[in-house]
């Protein structure tokens, strides 16, 4: 699997305590980051939060023992700059971090010298990889916006939303909910550039009179069935149409046959250039699209993303995404 850089998009909602009034993001900021001495404005309450998030990475890491991966600040360009930076006017921190997986015996070859000894990786290391983010919290909202870019083989969402969610929680909130999401305009591009060229069914049976050496017994097996198109798919726009179809299909004994629509596990395999992904064809066909990122900024010569061209791409990303989230500029909708 290539590593190639990718974005995902969430929305961010804000868990009130059922006392707390006005639950917007401003509002946490002040409860949290207000004292009896010290009455704060929205900015400075950010300001304080952008700190609570970088100590909290800066001198330990932030593991996840259960994936197995951590995070922690990434190194910065100079001595007083830190990687993770603030927007206070427009209501956006953004950066990068690092992290990546621990938890595997592994060993370090060097291709400029083979015969040099291998120098091993203790389960206890993380071999990290830079990765960017951008939140957006407006201040008279309850919705917030973050975006996560990783890789196709490699991404520590998991681990930096449990981290997210822990410093965006305190006095009168829980931890925020977190959904994906995907903006209108890149869900009709792919449905538009996107086919779906193959469909899996799979059946749990009994199957009796099988004769062993103690006598005749039942077993039970799995039928998978895989019904693949020969030309270049069909269009998710016209997928529904293409299962019922399918489903319609009937295999084995003429008086007992067995329908595809009656088996348990049904999959479609959607295609987006080289890239595959599956659904389930059972449940309401949902499909948020990953946001590849080559072709949409510059990527470095190890294909890890140009980090301006990324940040610049995500605030014009960011700028369609308020339309749909916040309709007629109400961010309290």
């Amino acid at each position: 699997m290539a590593h190639e850089p990718k974005l995902e998009v969430y929305k961010i909602y804000t868990k009130p305590f059922p006392t707390t009034e006005h639950p917007s993001f401003g509002n946490f900021l002040l409860n949290n980051f207000s004292t009896d001495d010290e009455s704060l404005t929205y900015a400075e309450g950010f300001k304080k939060l952008l700190q609570t998030l970088i100590t909290s990475i800066d001198t330990n890491f932030v593991l996840n023992n259960t994936n197995k991966k951590g995070l922690r600040i990434d190194e910065p360009t100079n001595a007083i700059e830190k990687s993770i930076k603030i927007a206070s006017t427009k209501q956006i921190i953004h950066g990068t971090i690092k992290g990546g997986r621990y938890g595997q015996n592994r060993s370090i070859g060097y291709t400029n010298n083979p015969k040099k000894k291998y120098t091993k990786v203790a389960q206890t290391d993380i071999v990290m990889d830079t990765f960017y983010f951008l939140l957006y919290t407006p201040f008279k909202s309850n919705k917030g916006i973050l975006m996560i870019q990783s890789y196709t083989d490699d991404q520590i969402n998991d681990v930096f939303l449990n981290w997210l969610k822990d410093n965006l929680s305190g006095k009168g909130y829980f931890r925020p909910t977190i959904d994906t999401y995907c903006p209108t305009k890149l869900q009709d591009e792919f449905r538009e550039s996107s086919a779906v060229k193959e469909l899996k069914f799979t059946k749990d049976i009994l199957i009796s009179g099988i004769e062993t050496e103690d006598g005749i017994s039942t077993e039970e097996f799995s039928i998978n069935i895989s019904v693949r198109s020969k030309d270049g798919g069909k269009k998710v726009s016209k997928l529904d149409s293409f299962v019922n179809t399918v489903r319609e299909l009937a295999f084995g004994k003429k008086d007992n046959p067995l329908s595809l629509e009656d088996f348990n596990k049904q999959i479609g395999i959607l295609y987006n250039g080289s890239h595959q992904s599956s659904f389930e064809l059972d449940s309401d066909i949902n499909i948020k699209p990953t946001i590849y990122l080559k072709g949409r900024i510059k990527l470095q010569d190890d294909e890890t993303p140009d980090w301006k061209s990324l940040h610049d791409y995500c605030l014009n990303l960011l700028e369609e995404i308020k339309v749909e989230v916040y309709p007629e500029n109400n961010e309290l909708s």
